[in-house]
Parts: C-alpha cells; structure tokens; sequence
C-alpha cells in the first residue's frame, strides 16, 4: 500500500536537546511553530513503504556514521 513519506537524519541526544532549546526559544521569539530537530532528505513522496526501506538500505550500507 502506498503512502506519503518523508525521510529524515536525526541527531543524537545531546544534540538533539541542545537543538530543540534553540528551536523552542525562537519559536517563543517569532511565534512560530515548536518542531523537532532533523534533516530532511526526501520529502512527501509517494511511495509503497517496503521499497523506501530497500531505497534506504541501499544508500546507506557503504555509508559511515558521522561523529
């Protein structure tokens, strides 16, 4: 079955929390919405689920985390 996806990077947890402080307080500043942090790689396709996966497993397997 097909779907709308969208394919994000996260951040580890320090990361992620030092991120989401400097997101919450500019969204109090300019009254804009509170969001979780991350990298969008694909946006909103269409597709069935079961080859985003293999599209995924395919990109990353010769892909080292970054540090």
């Amino acid at each position: 079955m097909f779907g709308t996806y969208s394919l994000w990077l996260g951040f580890k947890d320090d990361d992620e929390k030092y991120l989401f402080d400097v997101i919450k307080k500019l969204s109090s500043e300019n009254q804009s919405p509170i969001f979780t942090p991350h990298l969008t790689l694909i946006g909103d396709v269409h597709i069935d689920p079961t080859k985003l996966s293999q599209i995924t497993d395919e990109i990353i397997k010769d892909t080292k985390p970054f540090t």
